[in-house]
């Protein structure tokens, strides 16, 4: 039976990337932390996906606030 709850890796349709973010991920996920990546695009959205994610695992930390 497929289970619904989400792998690490579960997109694969998304290409390789290079850079300091891809690394940065690339390591956490290598040393087992959770990653989480939410692409905002306004200030309202970001407030939002902070207020959910800190509501969900208790702390945020904003890595990139615009790239």
């Amino acid at each position: 039976m497929p289970s619904s709850a989400p792998r690490q890796g579960a997109q694969t349709n998304v290409e390789h990337k290079d850079g300091w973010l891809s690394d940065l991920i690339r390591d956490a996920i290598a040393s087992g932390q959770v990653v989480l990546v939410a692409q905002t695009v306004t200030t309202q959205e970001t407030a939002i996906a902070r207020e959910v994610i800190e509501a969900s695992v208790g702390e945020s930390r904003d890595v990139v606030s615009a790239v």
